[in-house]
């Protein structure tokens, strides 16, 4: 148990969620329902409970790591404009935006700088400090 996985689709920007990668067929697909059923946990074929967060859960707080060689993957910018002082750009931020946006339920989250090494963040994942 944990040890495997099941690909449910691909993501691209313009695209959305899909089955396929396929640039010239078309898509309405703008949440995961086409892309089947997830598999929890545990193997329930339902969001089991507890994977619901409460109005007066406490915010998730993500670490992203500051020192990304790739900034199309990960890019932070100091943004004086934001809510928190920084932006956050490049494709994983994009996949993770578009996946809280399909979950059946409001994930309150921060993203958060990390400045310090990916044995780090790990640690501070361990700790609790980060989530």
């Amino acid at each position: 148990m944990g040890k495997s996985y099941r690909e449910l689709g691909f993501w691209s920007e313009g695209l959305g969620f899909s089955e396929s990668i396929d640039k010239r067929a078309t898509y309405d697909n703008s949440s995961m329902k086409t892309l089947g059923q997830i598999l929890w946990p545990g193997g329930p074929l339902y969001t089991p409970r507890g994977w619901t967060v409460t109005s007066g859960g406490q915010v998730l707080k993500i670490g992203v790591p500051t020192g990304s060689t790739f900034k199309q993957f990960v890019d932070i910018v100091y943004d004086d404009h934001s809510e928190n002082n920084f932006s956050f750009t490049g494709f994983s931020i994009e996949v993770f935006k578009a996946t809280l946006e399909n979950l059946p339920f409001h994930l309150p989250h921060k993203l958060i700088p990390f400045y310090g090494t990916y044995d780090q963040i790990v640690e501070e994942v361990y700790l609790k400090v980060r989530d």
